[in-house]
């Protein structure tokens, strides 16, 4: 063989794979939802649970911007389909351009996680990133309620209550539901192509209430359905008989209403 040929050939096999790396791509994903916990409020944090699914073909990294003004702890890179770990690493934008992501600003950062294979044409790589954020700008007491504001424009999303707290309001249509642990859950969908400014208000609960089965009030709560449905319910069977339906079951709703009062 030609050795000038050999030598064209063998620097095509070691450099092909760098230029390959480094090849411009504009990063594509799908399918993100993400889980913000709310830590204590003194802290001004919370514990972000982030899913994305990398859908650019031929990429072997993700790259997750960090938010400016927030002070990012990464706990973790997962992979949803096994379990495992991801490896990662935390890039400004520069870096970022040099692994060929085109979209990347250089004033952010970015947490690069390497994928466990290159995402297949017409193929998926999806990534689990466990991270807290420190945000002041984000997260705040204002007259003893607790507010969480930000502009979140990934099209699913949740966010937690700390234990211990109630929903006062929200600002986008929501569902709220109770975690099996008690702590209350809103969550919503964005069909729209803006960012939504989620505003989440939320104040202490009093009297140990809305702690599930473990709060303070678990033994009035057994107490009431003893006399709601033992006492009372006797009761009302008895007078039917004597009073007949109309008369006993007024009672029994005026009834319900002074003892509810008195007892509040």
């Amino acid at each position: 063989m030609n050795p000038a040929r050999a030598i064209m050939l063998a620097s095509h096999v070691v450099v092909s794979p760098v230029v390959a790396q480094s090849a411009p791509w504009r990063q594509t994903q799908a399918d993100d939802y993400t889980r913000y916990e709310l830590l204590d409020p003194a802290a001004h944090s919370f514990r972000i649970y982030y899913y994305v699914t990398a859908t650019t073909p031929g990429a072997r990294y993700y790259f997750n911007t960090i938010r400016r003004g927030a002070e990012e702890t990464v706990h973790g890179v997962y992979d949803p389909a096994t379990g495992g770990t991801l490896e990662w690493d935390v890039v400004d934008g520069e870096a970022a351009r040099a692994l060929g992501l085109s979209n990347a600003d250089t004033a952010d950062r970015y947490i690069k996680v390497r994928l466990p294979r290159p995402v297949p044409e017409h193929g998926e790589g999806r990534v689990l990133i466990d991270k807290t954020y420190r945000d002041p700008a984000s997260i705040i007491v204002r007259d003893g309620r607790l507010v969480f504001s930000r502009s979140l424009g990934i099209k699913r999303n949740a966010v937690v209550l700390p234990a211990g707290y109630e929903l006062v309001g929200v600002n986008y249509p929501s569902q709220v539901a109770q975690e099996p642990d008690g702590r209350i859950k809103v969550s919503y969908m964005n069909p729209g192509p803006a960012a939504v400014p989620y505003v989440v208000s939320a104040r202490p609960l009093a009297h140990g209430a809305g702690r599930g089965l473990g709060g303070a009030a678990l033994g009035w709560f057994f107490a009431g359905g003893v006399v709601g449905f033992g006492v009372g319910g006797v009761a009302m069977f008895q007078a039917l008989p004597r009073l007949g339906s109309s008369l006993a079951m007024l009672i029994v709703q005026c009834g319900s209403a002074v003892a509810a009062a008195l007892l509040e």
